[in-house]
């Protein structure tokens, strides 16, 4: 299918910890995360697995940038927010 970009706009500026990623495709998939002024985190995750994805941010986004490698085969999971 192709690469995939997601923007989530939070309604509440929140520190996100965590994301699952489940790869449904035969192939692996990177998945990028980003956020203003943090360290920008990627992560491959093996075809039919799924992977937690730590970002290791300590401030606050108010919005999350993700950039599936894959869209129509990755799909994302319980965000821990703190």
């Amino acid at each position: 299918m192709g690469a995939t970009t997601l923007i989530f706009d939070l309604i509440t500026p929140s520190r996100v910890m965590q994301v699952d990623a489940f790869n449904g495709g035969t192939q692996p998939q990177t998945v990028t995360l980003a956020c203003a002024d943090m360290l920008t985190i990627s992560e491959v995750v093996p075809a039919g697995a799924t992977a937690t994805i730590t970002t290791g941010w300590t401030d606050p986004c108010a919005q999350i940038m993700v950039l599936l490698s894959d869209g129509a085969l990755t799909t994302l999971d319980h965000f821990v927010i703190g």
